[in-house]
């Protein structure tokens, strides 16, 4: 079985494949959901994991979206369920940037601390937390969502919150 899914090794995505009972023999990794749905034709015979909270970063696009444009070229083999890695939203001291950067999936856990701290800031998004994580220490942003384990202790970097939420997880099989 060729899996498809969200890289790189360090995400969810890549994480829950352990939790798929099938015979995994190939990984493909791709650096954004956005781009399996793009080379969707040739995965025909094929595999792709998604969480159902995958929001596009570019496009108004979700996993309801993906699940009901292809209903007739996929095929759901599999679903489970389990909790994501920690998550922590981070505020870095010495930001450049007073914006955040996140995965759009995790915009409501950002809304809600910004309501919460009463700021009102711009969020910017980005494919996946891992990049979220790369932009926001390269660039210099005020906050972000990242996997807890991706944390470079930092006197500049704050952990304001932590998060492991539960997910659910669709195994589609591309018909072909």
């Amino acid at each position: 079985m060729i899996i498809n899914t969200l890289g790189p090794t360090a995400t969810d995505c890549f994480y829950a494949i352990n939790r798929i009972k099938l015979k995994v023999d190939v990984i493909v990794l791709y650096d954004s959901f956005d781009s399996i749905v793009n080379c969707f034709d040739k995965l025909k015979g094929q595999y792709i994991l998604l969480p159902v909270a995958f929001e596009s970063s570019i496009k108004n696009y979700s996993w309801k979206d993906f699940n009901f444009e292809y209903h007739k070229r996929i095929e759901i083999v599999d679903s489970f369920h389990s909790f994501t890695k920690g998550m922590v939203l981070i505020e870095n001291c010495n930001y450049k940037i007073n914006r955040a950067i996140i995965q759009p999936a995790t915009e409501i856990l950002m809304l809600n601390y910004l309501k919460k701290k009463s700021m009102d800031l711009r969020i910017d998004f980005t494919h996946s937390k891992v990049m979220a994580n790369k932009k926001f220490l390269e660039e210099g942003y005020r906050f972000s969502i990242v996997s807890q384990e991706t944390i470079i202790n930092n006197d500049d970097i704050i952990i304001c919150e932590t998060f492991s939420p539960e997910m659910i997880w669709c195994l589609y099989r591309v018909k072909g």
